[in-house]
């Protein structure tokens, strides 16, 4: 091969890549709608004080969305999450979801049944582009919401895929000798929607300023009801 066509080649490839790290998300083909269903199923796992695993949890969350009969335009979601280790019933929960030109919202029941205001959490925010934040409020604590991907490929249910990633970090205690905060990952595809989840919850020792992990879980797909043409579309 020329020296020419080699040099060539490689331009190409950083071109490719380059594109692929600064791919712009302009649109969400969310599947979802009244009567979709799907299956989170997430592992997680504690650890002690010296970062030992020390005991496993495997917990799945069924959704079932439904159109708001009285709010045209928003979504609800019923979830009910299930600890499949004790094989019981946690919490059976319903939040409210919109999807449009902006990006994706949502708020929890508590919220949405209270005459207040609820406390909405920006969980998309339209166009993302790698680097991206905005402030968003999350479990009623104030949170920065980061897009960290805009092209990641993930195997998944549905194959290998291209997605998109958003991180946001909550502090849920802030005390004078510690900090206890979780750092957050939802990966998401424009057609298929939530596909993959990270978890994870560290403790700052402020005397020693040393950071431990708490626990951490990771969350998968699991189950879904579109059709066969439907998951056609998820590349």
């Amino acid at each position: 091969m020329k020296e020419s066509s080699i040099l060539s080649a490689i331009s190409l490839i950083c071109f490719l890549s380059s594109y692929g790290q600064n791919l712009t998300i302009t649109e969400l083909h969310f599947p979802y709608k009244n009567g979709y269903e799907f299956n989170m199923t997430d592992t997680g796992t504690k650890y002690d004080n010296y970062n030992f695993p020390e005991s496993q949890t495997v917990q799945e969350t069924k959704y079932k969305v439904s159109d708001d009969p009285n709010k045209k335009g928003v979504l609800v979601f019923k979830l009910d999450v299930f600890n499949k280790s004790k094989d019981e019933l946690v919490v059976s929960v319903n939040s409210w979801l919109t999807l449009g030109k902006k990006g994706m919202s949502w708020w929890v029941e508590n919220q949405g049944e209270s005459k207040k205001k609820p406390l909405v959490t920006n969980a998309i925010k339209l166009p993302l582009v790698k680097g991206n934040s905005w402030n968003s409020i999350f479990n009623d604590q104030k949170a920065t919401m980061t897009c960290i991907t805009t092209d990641t490929t993930l195997s998944t249910m549905y194959g290998k895929i291209s997605c998109f990633g958003v991180s946001y970090t909550v502090v849920f205690k802030y005390e004078k000798d510690y900090k206890y905060y979780a750092v957050f990952r939802e990966f998401y595809n424009v057609y298929a929607g939530k596909v993959h989840t990270e978890d994870e919850q560290y403790l700052l020792i402020k005397s020693t300023n040393k950071t431990s992990l708490v626990s951490r879980a990771d969350g998968n797909i699991t189950y879904s009801n579109l059709t066969e043409d439907e998951k056609k579309m998820i590349k």
